[in-house]
């Protein structure tokens, strides 16, 4: 019997990994957000979170801007400050490393990217959540 609850936790874990549940932009809170210094593989697995269908349907359009924000970010090291933006290229990131865009001379950059963006999606939903927490101190004032 615990060998099959073992197995049964193992397939949890395994399905969570490669095919974590749908968070809408919405619904995102700083808890769903990998911690700073995560491991490449966490960050991947938080970018599969984002709701391809229903937050924005117009993935031709951010699949554009990609490469441009790549470029940009090479230059100047920013990223975006759009949070459906941000959570997109996190999530068409994996391929590229998968499939091999990435030389070994050009890995840690993109790593360093990867937790730049992981850092602009934190900082966009600490002043959601702020904002949240603001609107709700002054509804309590009488």
């Amino acid at each position: 019997m615990s060998k099959s609850l073992d197995q049964n936790e193992a397939l949890k874990e395994y399905m969570n990994r490669f095919f974590p549940q749908v968070i809408k932009d919405k619904d995102l809170r700083l808890s769903d957000i990998p911690k700073d210094g995560a491991e490449t593989e966490e960050i991947l697995a938080f970018g599969r979170t984002i709701d391809k269908r229903g937050s924005n349907p117009d993935h031709k359009k951010l699949g554009k801007l990609i490469k441009p924000l790549w470029l940009r970010y090479e230059k100047n090291g920013t990223v975006s400050k759009d949070l459906h933006v941000l959570r997109y290229l996190l999530y068409a990131e994996e391929p590229r490393r998968r499939w091999g865009f990435l030389s070994k001379k050009t890995y840690p950059k993109w790593e360093q990217y990867l937790k730049d963006i992981l850092s602009a999606i934190r900082s966009v939903i600490k002043d959601k959540e702020k904002l949240a927490y603001e609107v709700d101190i002054k509804k309590e004032k009488p």
